[in-house]
């Protein structure tokens, strides 16, 4: 199944949801229904598919002082002591409370170290030492998914976005669109972001375009395989027809049959 952009998931759902002469759901409310879904939806998949997801990320950063080293965007789940030795030990994060203040010898200090967790950044206690290196595995996370049009100033090896979407955020925070697709709407070519700064609003990408997407309309993508995209498409259905026509469907009969098709598809990826 070929990847969907905002624009287009949109229009389904207008199109299996709304009366159109009566406008009962606005463009920008059908948005918010769409990035509820991929919400929900990449919450599950991480849960069912994590080896499939799960990636990590080396970091750098300087013992000297208390830093906040990951963006928002990723789920973190384990973090891992990067040093010389060839013992290699792995701290993950699923348990309760005390495991997300886990101690760690970091490599390049002399003094044993400590890292936290708070609204899913890692940060570093203070400790003496720098240039250390640290081993993070994380889920990747959808952002809020947005379209508009992007600067003239975009080439095939960055893209630079418009100041203000035509639908959605866009989000201002450096790394929040790392390793995210999106979409050339007018041509259906497919990139990935390699790294983002925001205070440029400025994006490398991992391989050339091969269109110019200089003014060039785009669709910010979900992470996930396009395959699942039609998921956000019948959840953002659920939620619109629960409002318009609440006494007619069962939204929670209607969920179990999403997530048992989910679940299927999850087992034949992986198999």
């Amino acid at each position: 199944m070929p990847a969907i952009p905002v624009q287009d998931m949109i229009a389904n759902v207008q199109d299996l949801v709304d009366d159109e002469e009566a406008n009962t759901h606005s463009t920008a409310e059908i948005l918010s229904y769409i990035n509820s879904a991929v919400g929900y939806y990449d919450g599950i998949l991480a849960e069912k598919a994590r080896k499939v997801l799960t990636q990590f990320r080396s970091i750098s950063h300087d013992g000297d002082e208390l830093e906040m080293v990951m963006p928002y965007l990723p789920r973190i789940v384990s973090v891992e002591r990067t040093s010389d030795s060839p013992r290699t030990e792995v701290y993950p994060l699923d348990g309760g409370f005390e495991s997300r203040f886990p101690f760690l010898q970091l490599s390049g200090g002399s003094m044993p170290g400590r890292y936290y967790i708070q609204n899913n950044q890692i940060g570093i206690v203070p400790q003496q030492g720098s240039g250390i290196t640290t081993k993070v595995w994380v889920i990747l996370r959808s952002p809020e998914l947005h379209y508009g049009t992007l600067s003239a100033s975009a080439t095939t090896s960055s893209l630079i976005f418009g100041a203000t979407p035509t639908l959605g955020t866009l989000h201002k925070v450096n790394d929040a669109y790392n390793q995210v697709p999106f979409m050339l709407t007018a041509t259906r070519e497919i990139g990935v972001i390699n790294d983002y700064t925001g205070s440029t609003l400025t994006s490398t990408l991992m391989a050339t375009l091969e269109n110019n997407p200089a003014s060039a309309a785009y669709s910010i993508l979900p992470v996930i395989d396009p395959e699942y995209h039609w998921l956000y498409i019948w959840q953002a259905v659920i939620m619109g027809k629960i409002r318009t026509e609440e006494n007619k469907i069962d939204p929670v009969s209607e969920r179990d049959r999403l997530e048992a098709l989910l679940e299927m598809n999850i087992r034949r990826y992986q198999s």
